[in-house]
């Protein structure tokens, strides 16, 4: 699919959710730029979030890239974990 479906498709989206427009929902993406452009057209208030596979293959990537050779898991583990911490609210 090319940028102007992507687009269509989130203005469709907006004709039947228009609750869509006046909020700041979260939406996970894969940070595609069609699909991030689109988004950021029609519904800019949406927070757009990357997905946890993309991040833990992003990660493996660059510690790859970097010269880690032997173990990523290190470095996938405490992103994880950062994750997980960011994720429980905080108490009082």
């Amino acid at each position: 699919m090319n940028a102007s479906v992507r687009m269509e498709l989130f203005c469709v989206l907006e004709q039947f959710i228009p609750a869509l427009s006046k909020h700041t929902y979260p939406i996970v993406v894969n940070w595609e730029k069609a699909i991030v452009d689109a988004i950021s057209t029609v519904f800019p208030n949406l927070r757009q979030l990357s997905c946890w596979r993309h991040q833990h293959t992003d990660v493996k990537h660059w510690v790859h890239q970097n010269g880690e050779t032997q173990d990523h898991l290190f470095y996938t583990d405490s992103l994880y974990k950062l994750v997980w911490l960011l994720l429980i609210p905080c108490r009082p």
